[in-house]
């Protein structure tokens, strides 16, 4: 499978930083065309935790909101929250990515963190919020339209 999937338990050090797991690694490496160091990646904050994007993945999002029209004031608003939204971050020859301090901040990434493939893009979660977020998955749907709310359990 040539997508991303899994999820890892690390601790994010005291510089921010964390290490890519070499499967997660490879996927992105292949996506590019690269290895190693030139490993690019868009960092967001997304739904509680920190989206991680390679560019591939990315270019859809950015031609999107590209063609959102500066004469719309809403649409304008969208663009920029967009764009002053991501941040860069690279892996170093240690294929760790230092995450900036605001966005860390923000996701409440500290100690315990955990690193989840979802598809297309990467994941770095508080691990006390992201077990919060297994659970409330998990729980029965109060709307009983089954899927992944309907008692899906994630794979250990």
């Amino acid at each position: 499978m040539n997508k991303y999937h899994s999820r890892y338990f690390q601790t994010i050090d005291e510089k921010g930083r964390i290490v890519l797991p070499g499967k997660l690694r490879r996927v992105a490496e292949a996506e590019i065309g690269t290895t190693g160091t030139k490993i690019q990646f868009y960092v967001q904050y997304m739904d509680g935790g920190l989206a991680l994007f390679t560019e591939p993945a990315m270019r859809p999002m950015v031609e999107y909101y590209l063609g959102l029209s500066n004469l719309d004031g809403e649409k304008r608003d969208r663009k920029r929250r967009f764009f002053t939204a991501v941040e860069d971050a690279a892996c170093d020859k240690h294929g760790r990515i230092t995450i900036p301090q605001h966005l860390r901040e923000r996701a409440g990434l500290t100690g315990n963190v955990v690193i989840v493939g979802v598809g297309d893009h990467i994941e770095v979660w508080n691990a006390e919020k992201f077990e919060r977020v297994v659970e409330n998955a998990d729980a029965p749907s109060d709307e009983g339209r089954g899927g992944a709310g309907a008692g899906a359990r994630s794979a250990p």
